[in-house]
Formats: C-alpha cells, sequence, structure tokens
C-alpha cells in the first residue's frame, strides 16, 4: 500500500477499516487484537519491502559454505555427509575394479528368453563377452561368469531392429553391477 511520503512521528493514515500510526520508523497498525491474533495484513499489501537479508535485520546468515564451518575442500572433491551433521569434502570415488559394484561389463545373458534394458540377473547367469558375433551358441562369450546381481542395460534376444527374436547368438548386451 502506499503511505504518504515524509511523514513524521504520530502522523495517521486509513486505508479502508485500518488505521496507520507513523511511530518514526514504520506505519504501525493501530488496530486493537485480542491476545494471541494477528493483523490481517496480507505480505503483498506491503510495499518497499527489502530485497536483501540484511535488510530485514538478517546480518549473520551464511553467504558461502564456509561460514558454516565447513572446511573447503579442492577442485574436484564432492562435499558428503556421514547423516549426524557433519559434512566434509571427500575425492570422488569410482572404481575400474573388474567386477565391482558400479562397474560395466561387456557380457552375454547364458540363459534364455527375450529380455529389455532395466532387468536384472544373477552375476552367475552372465559370462563375459567381446563382440565377435559368428558360429552359434556362446560364441563371443568366455566361460567365466560374474558375481553378484546386473542391471541390463541394453536388450537381449532381439535383432532386425527389434522385429525378430532369438534366444541364441543375440545374448550380448552391457550390464551394470548393481549389488
Amino acid at each position: 500500500m502506499a503511505y504518504p511520503t515524509n511523514p513524521t512521528t504520530g502522523d495517521t493514515y486509513v486505508l479502508g477499516t485500518k488505521t496507520w500510526t507513523y511511530n518514526g520508523t514504520n506505519w504501525a497498525n493501530q488496530a486493537t487484537f485480542a491476545s494471541g491474533s494477528s493483523a490481517g495484513v496480507a505480505f503483498s499489501d506491503l510495499t518497499s519491502t527489502p530485497t536483501t537479508l540484511a535488510g530485514y535485520g538478517i546480518t549473520d546468515a551464511p553467504s558461502v559454505l564456509t561460514d558454516l564451518s565447513i572446511t573447503d575442500g579442492t577442485s574436484g572433491q564432492v562435499l558428503t555427509t556421514d547423516g549426524s551433521a557433519g559434512f566434509t569434502f571427500t575425492s570422488a570415488s569410482s572404481s575400474t575394479t573388474f567386477n565391482a559394484i558400479g562397474t560395466y561389463c561387456l557380457g552375454f545373458y547364458t540363459g534364455l528368453g527375450i529380455h529389455n534394458g532395466g532387468a536384472t540377473f544373477s552375476g552367475s547367469s552372465i559370462a563375459t563377452a567381446n563382440t565377435y558375433a559368428g558360429g552359434s551358441g556362446w560364441s563371443g562369450s568366455s566361460t567365466s561368469t560374474l558375481s553378484g546381481t546386473w542391471r541390463l542395460m541394453g536388450n537381449i534376444g532381439y535383432y532386425n531392429q527389434g522385429t525378430t527374436a532369438s534366444n541364441a547368438n543375440v545374448s550380448g548386451s552391457l550390464f551394470v553391477r548393481i549389488s
């Protein structure tokens, strides 16, 4: 709402059924309220509101992460938590250890069936593979199987752009170990 400009202490302003008095700093609603109640003024009715926390009188708000007593990390590190309000910077971890959780493998599903991406399999039913596609049976794969649980990241059992289903020679795909 638009208050009169350049008021002096004690000036009053009436807007609708509400009377406002200038107290030397702010316009204050002069309504009498019962204990526990508040003025019915919508925030959107206020004008000249601050645009910063400091404008509201909040001067101790953090502006950078280190204001929260968190020691800054080095380039490339990520912020981690222990779940109990403890934060630290650590190096992002990834594994390139074969057969480790989170790693990928070009594998050959040793079972039968047609499966879409997202299906999960026991590692014992996935043999390590290469891209050889000739012959029959397990061509393009080894006899070495994986451990853990793996998620299929492609499709198996399809060829000819998904129009033909087969159980042989089209069971090689990309898998990721999830447990």
